[in-house]
């Protein structure tokens, strides 16, 4: 009896939970429904997963597995440039989960993502994946250079250059990380400073000064005119954003 009782708490201990943040203003909740069941299919099945969806339209399907979050449409580049904040403005709820992940809206997983692929283990707290264009090392990885920026990066301490498209970890790790990026813009644009390359220039600053965390390979973030003959196994593509219309209309 006692045993019994035992294996059922160690097993509700050892049931985990993911927030997922989503961002979809303007035109892109075109993206949505497909991101959705191909998360719900592939990503890390078996474990409960909550979607936080930005967004200044209308959603579907959206059940009670979703939170919508309304967000004005802040246009180029600051729908990217400002995500940081967005996910600090949901601090406590997100709070409640164990793992906190942020995917581009126009992703769709292609094969299944189990737990030990994904998910931070042992002193990794939290999980970046290497951009499918600087993998091979960092050698021409485009870092901010301005150094009155807060997103600047000495090139030659840097270890890999990760893409902004997919980052995440435990949550109060990533919320953390979240609130100091946000900060960190807040200093740039008070000196009329944005980085190179916006919000993904700010995560590989603060990347680069983390002695331990999870990469993930390019398989996991493929873009889909090189999908056919890339290097890794492709477990997520980036869907090409000329057949929806294009960067000009979906941006608005």
């Amino acid at each position: 009896m006692i045993k019994k009782l035992f294996n059922k708490l160690r097993s509700k201990k050892e049931v985990k939970t993911i927030g997922v943040f989503y961002i979809c203003t303007g035109r892109y909740n075109i993206f949505w429904e497909r991101f959705y069941r191909s998360a719900e299919k592939y990503f890390c099945p078996g474990i409960k997963k909550h979607y936080f969806i930005f967004t200044d339209q209308e959603i579907n399907p959206a059940g009670p597995d979703v939170t919508i979050v309304h967000q004005d449409k802040l246009g180029w580049p600051y729908d990217t440039l400002m995500r940081f904040h967005m996910f600090n403005g949901v601090r406590e709820q997100a709070m409640q989960f164990d793992y906190l992940y942020f995917f581009n809206a126009n992703m769709v997983f292609l094969s299944k993502v189990k737990p030990k692929q994904i998910l931070p283990e042992g002193e990794d707290k939290l999980v970046g994946t290497l951009h499918p264009f600087f993998y091979g090392g960092t050698e021409g990885a485009p870092y901010e250079t301005n150094k009155e920026s807060a997103a600047y990066v000495n090139h030659e301490e840097a270890r890999h250059y990760v893409a902004g498209g997919l980052s995440g970890g435990l949550a109060a790790d990533y919320l953390s990380m979240s609130a100091e990026i946000a900060a960190n813009i807040d200093k740039d644009q008070s000196k009329g400073i944005i980085a190179i390359w916006h919000d993904e220039s700010h995560i590989n600053a603060y990347f680069s000064k983390l002695k331990q965390y999870k990469i993930l390979n390019p398989g996991y973030i493929v873009p889909e005119k090189r999908l056919k003959n890339f290097p890794f196994k492709p477990y997520l593509v980036v869907l090409d954003k000329v057949f929806a219309g294009g960067h000009e209309l979906l941006r608005g």
